[in-house]
């Protein structure tokens, strides 16, 4: 009489009709696994004797529960495969197909790290990886293994994008310069422009200056695919001028004056305005800040002439001077 015991041979049942000299069991499953079985022998001369315990070691076969899954990424960055499985004692080997070959094993390396694990890491990627295929044996003791679907690396190119001054790093309100980005390799790119770290909006390729925008600069260049770069930095600064810069000129009566401030730190300044005949027609303290402060003017009720502006510094010296012709239409 075969028996089984289901909590370590503490207990024992009888298994029904299981009466010859061999137990065969059918429809085995994982609930039966660590069961342990023992005969009773009863003969003319033994009573009730118990064979040696055995213990049934129920293996499970390899299942695939979810596949590798394609993976679309940009050069210079990282890719991982994954693989979820189940059954006993799983092993794994990660295989490539390299334009559509036969798939091969792969060794960690340069490029390859964690081939024998359940995570497959592509680094250091090129576009010469594109269109790798991917996938995983899985095998598992003493039940065989299983080979995932194939799933394929894009590898899309970063673009590089260089930062540079048109004209002048250095300049004042008289002179037109710039900053352009440059892009490689063509092709169709959005742009993010960003002034001592903060974003300005700008998203163009290129970006002209004006008496307000010294600074650090850098761009961040993206292509189609989602791939972006940063360029490098260019500092822009101010180019000293005992010039007083009167724009536009001429004009209707509205205009703006600017004048170096060396440092650019906050400093008071007084606008004296004057006619033809030396009568004064106009006079306003300024707060500038900045290397090229803009201070506006407007003279709504000047008739057409020739006016000369004076600025004077807060102990009312004159620090320049300049002229400006108004028109009227």
């Amino acid at each position: 009489q075969w028996q089984v015991s289901t909590d370590g041979g503490t207990t024992w049942s009888n298994v029904t009709g299981a009466t010859s000299a061999t137990l065969a069991l059918t429809a085995v499953t994982t609930a039966m696994n660590n069961n342990q079985y023992r005969a009773v022998l009863n003969g003319t001369c033994t009573t009730n004797l118990n064979s040696t315990a055995v213990t049934l070691v129920v293996n499970t076969p390899v299942v695939i529960t979810a596949q590798p899954v394609n993976v679309s990424t940009c050069s210079g960055t990282s890719a991982t495969f994954g693989v979820t499985a189940t059954g006993t004692t799983i092993t794994y080997q990660w295989q490539v197909s390299v334009n559509n070959g036969p798939f091969v094993d792969i060794a960690n390396g340069v490029n390859y790290s964690g081939v024998t694990t359940a995570t497959l890491t592509v680094s250091n990627i090129t576009t010469a990886l594109n269109g790798y295929r991917y996938r995983v044996v899985a095998n598992g003791v003493p039940c065989g293994g299983v080979t995932s679907a194939a799933a394929t690396l894009t590898a899309n190119p970063t673009p590089t994008v260089v930062l540079t001054a048109a004209s002048y790093a250095n300049y004042d309100p008289s002179i037109s310069t710039g900053l352009f980005a440059t892009t490689s390799p063509v092709g169709v790119y959005t742009y993010q422009w960003f002034k001592n770290n903060a974003a300005i909006g700008v998203t163009s390729a290129s970006f002209p200056l004006s008496g307000d925008d010294f600074g650090e600069y850098y761009v961040i260049a993206t292509n189609t695919n989602g791939c972006s770069h940063t360029s490098n930095k260019v500092t822009v600064a101010d180019s000293a001028s005992n010039l007083l810069f009167i724009y536009p000129n001429p004009n209707s009566g509205k205009f703006q004056v600017r004048y170096y401030n060396k440092g650019g730190s906050t400093i008071e300044r007084k606008m004296v305005i004057y006619d033809s005949k030396g009568a004064q027609v106009y006079v306003k303290n300024y707060t500038v800040t900045g290397p090229y402060g803009r201070m506006d003017v407007e003279l709504k009720k000047a008739s057409a002439g020739i006016y000369v502006v004076e600025l004077l510094d807060n102990s009312n010296n004159r620090v320049a001077s300049g002229k400006v012709n108004i028109i009227k239409h």
